[in-house]
């Protein structure tokens, strides 16, 4: 049994070399764990270098690898959800009194620019970002509170705020959850009453529908999409959350569960959806990662097939974003007891392949005659 339990971590990692190619000109970023205080970090540049997150107590913050923590905007109720590839670009929910709130898109040190809620819509929140940040998409609901039916949008200078329509036979609430990196197609989800279902919209044809897993109940919801807009990321339902993975707008692909989680929820991609993050659930709760090389396995389990070690006392909570690399990850973990935003790199699957290689590679028994 040892034997094939070797064999197939050389395989996992010979593999994972296939992954990614490095270019000796692209200065990758230290492998290792950080925690970053706050409560969670939501996004991450593409070479995952800067990161924004919030805290329950101070506000929203920018993280860098450089400075650690930065804290944004001390005057004004924000709650930062994503960061541009560029990093140049924020986008989030600004509040601006009970029950009003916006969209927001802020250049990098520049002022908060709030974003127009359509019309009898008094709560806008920005989901994502595109990769220049000259595209945003997020939702706005009808009505002053969190249980009011909403409409999923998408936002440039040139449209403004433009609603994204709903399925037939879904529920009255939308949402724009992710877009792709030139901002013409856009994910998300429609549901609140009716069935819930997962959709794509782009320029040319509109809104239509990905599916749900066959012979499931047939309900389903997209959370983020590949920087070409190939690959889109979600969950389907089955009594329990199932994470899934679309290619080409084809039937979704279950991704495997793992052994004592009972849900499991897709979160976010790299940028070319080769690496998926997420979360699952059952007696405790923890994040995985997918990758074609290693099936679905616990983050703590991927980071130490690089040799990154997480400390015993950190207990992952959410997964929230991936860097377009694939090789950084965020979200929020327990830090003994305490809740913490994390940031985890990897080193890059080509450069460390020869380590890989000889690390776990099977050595074969003399010949006895």
């Amino acid at each position: 049994m040892r034997s094939i339990k070797t064999f197939n971590l050389w395989l996992a990692a010979v593999a994972l070399a296939s992954l990614a190619v490095t270019n000796d000109a692209h200065a990758q970023p230290a492998a290792g764990f950080w925690p970053t205080g706050g409560q969670g970090i939501y996004s991450v540049s593409a070479d995952g270098c800067v990161a924004v997150g919030n805290d329950g107590t101070r506000g929203s913050f920018r993280w860098t690898r450089a400075g650690g923590r930065e804290y944004l905007n001390p005057d004004q109720v924000t709650f930062y959800t994503a960061i541009s590839a560029d990093a140049e670009t924020y986008a989030g929910q600004l509040v601006s009194g009970p029950g009003v709130n916006f969209g927001f898109r802020q250049l990098a040190n520049g002022p908060i620019q709030p974003l127009p809620n359509p019309p009898g819509n008094p709560r806008g929140f920005a989901h994502e970002v595109n990769s220049n940040g000259t595209v945003l998409v997020g939702y706005s609901q009808r009505g002053p509170n969190t249980n009011s039916a909403g409409v999923a949008w998408r936002w440039t200078a040139e449209t403004g705020t433009q609603e994204l329509g709903f399925l037939p036979f879904a529920g009255p609430y939308a949402e724009a959850r992710a877009v792709s990196a030139d901002g013409t197609i856009v994910v998300g989800f429609n549901g609140g009453g009716g069935r819930n279902a997962a959709f794509r919209w782009d320029t040319t044809v509109g809104l239509t529908e990905l599916a749900a897993l066959s012979g499931t109940t047939q309900e389903a919801s997209a959370v983020d999409i590949s920087a070409d807009g190939r690959v889109v990321v979600g969950t389907s339902y089955d009594g329990q959350a199932i994470a899934v993975r679309w290619v080409d707008e084809g039937l979704p692909e279950r991704l495997p569960r793992i052994a004592g989680f009972a849900a499991a929820q897709s979160m976010a991609c790299s940028g070319d959806g080769s690496v998926v993050f997420g979360s699952v659930s059952g007696l405790r709760r923890d994040v995985f990662v997918w990758t074609e090389a290693t099936g679905s396995i616990l983050l703590r389990d991927y980071a130490a097939l690089f040799g990154v070690v997480i400390p015993p006392d950190v207990v992952f909570r959410s997964a929230r974003d991936v860097s377009d690399d694939g090789l950084t990850f965020v979200g929020s973990a327990s830090f003994g007891g305490r809740g913490r935003g994390f940031i985890l790199t990897v080193p890059s699957p080509a450069g460390f392949a020869v380590f890989a290689f000889v690390l776990v590679i099977p050595r074969r028994r003399p010949t006895v005659s």
